[in-house]
């Protein structure tokens, strides 16, 4: 699971501070930010054809007129080229690089069409220039910081360009023309950086909430294994087994198959942790468990019933048939050896096998014939297979 700080937002970016979760941020961003950042660039590029007319008012047919057209023109050819780029590139959109050259030339070349302004129009073109700084902000979707650069690029140009127009503008005026048009540039930069820092929270929230959803789940898968599976034999719990059993009973009645229960435990269980210790009685469970498993078919299910005491569920399985089964195990216990602090220990088993009646309705019903038969042969001398019908 991350740490909080995989989650926190940059002061000064506005972006998530662990670069892989910003990675993720921008893959998830990026088909909703490549739309925005098309349709903002379908309502730019028609804002420049809509303000031609103008042009053909202001300029007349001169050499200004021919610089705002061509201006204009290259603009939209740009927006086109980014147009289509974003659409085949969406992460592109999130990066920002292209969306911040895109605004640098822009903006170049909207300064260069104006180069020549006469004097009583840089009010004007700073009204317009201030609104576009703002709209840049606000209608382009950007990186803040980025976005910031461009900005602060368009300030200087345009006190380049107002001193230029006015030789006799006095640093004073520059100034405050400087501080005005930084008034759009801050008021976008922290719309833009709240936005993006809000968006990035969101994400950061879900995949909070992603991960404790998953955590849970884990959690949840981990403590129904522990539920179902005992943890020293890897056999199924009582609670486990008879769940199965219940499914298996219904299965059995509807299709008329057999289904077959065996009992067993191992002989002389306790001599061998009076001896030996309870790490070899553990070893004896585990081997027992592991011969078993190996054994068994994948739809039989071994249970523990308790202490040294096994359950298997054989289903389709008569009794006859649990009772081959039962010898098998019998002897593949009497051949194997477990090997504790060097010591061999021989392991047999006493078995009680039996099989579902019409009368049975719960598992009790069959494990009390089954404990009846596994008494029977602990009677009869043990490592045995006895059944009761």
């Amino acid at each position: 699971m991350m740490s909080n700080a995989s989650y926190r937002i940059a002061f000064l970016s506005g972006e998530l501070a662990d670069p892989a979760m910003e990675t993720r941020y921008r893959a998830y961003a990026a088909p909703e930010t490549s739309r925005q950042a098309r349709r903002a660039l379908t309502v730019w590029g028609i804002l420049l054809i809509l303000f031609i007319p103008a042009d053909f008012v202001t300029y007349g047919n001169g050499r200004a007129l021919y610089a705002s057209l061509g201006m204009r023109f290259a603009t939209i050819l740009m927006l086109i080229g980014s147009w289509l780029w974003f659409r085949r590139h969406p992460l592109a959109a999130v990066e920002g690089r292209l969306m911040t050259g895109l605004t640098l030339l822009a903006f170049t070349l909207f300064l260069w069409a104006y180069r020549a302004t006469p004097p009583e129009n840089i009010p004007w073109l700073v009204a317009v220039i201030s609104i576009m700084l703002f709209g840049m902000f606000v209608m382009l979707p950007n990186r803040p910081l980025l976005a910031g650069l461009v900005g602060l690029y368009v300030i200087a140009a345009m006190v380049l360009l107002a001193a230029h127009a006015v030789p006799t503008t006095t640093p004073y005026r520059l100034t405050i023309l400087s501080l005005i048009l930084l008034l759009p540039v801050s008021c976008g930069f922290i719309a833009a950086y709240r936005f993006q820092a809000v968006r990035r929270a969101e994400f950061a929230a879900l995949e909070q909430a992603r991960a404790e959803i998953t955590r849970s789940a884990e959690l949840e898968a981990e403590l129904r294994q522990q539920a179902a599976i005992d943890p020293l034999t890897g056999a199924s719990t009582r609670r486990h087994y008879e769940t199965v059993f219940q499914t298996e009973l219904a299965r059995a009645r509807r299709q008329g198959r057999p289904l077959a229960l065996c009992l067993f435990d191992l002989d002389h269980f306790k001599r061998i942790n009076d001896t030996y210790g309870h790490a070899a009685g553990d070893a004896a469970l585990q081997a027992t468990a592991d011969i078993c498993r190996s054994e068994l078919r994948a739809t039989d299910l071994l249970g523990r019933l308790g202490g040294e005491e096994f359950v298997i569920l054989l289903p389709d399985t008569n009794r006859s048939q649990a009772m081959v089964v039962a010898e098998r195990l019998r002897l593949r216990l009497a051949e194997a050896s477990v090997t504790v602090s060097g010591q061999r220990l021989t392991l047999t088993a006493t078995f009680g096998v039996t099989e579902l009646l019409p009368t049975d309705t719960t598992l009790a019903d069959l494990l009390r014939r089954a404990d009846q038969a596994l008494l029977d042969g602990k009677r009869t001398g043990r490592n045995r297979v006895c059944s009761i019908g």
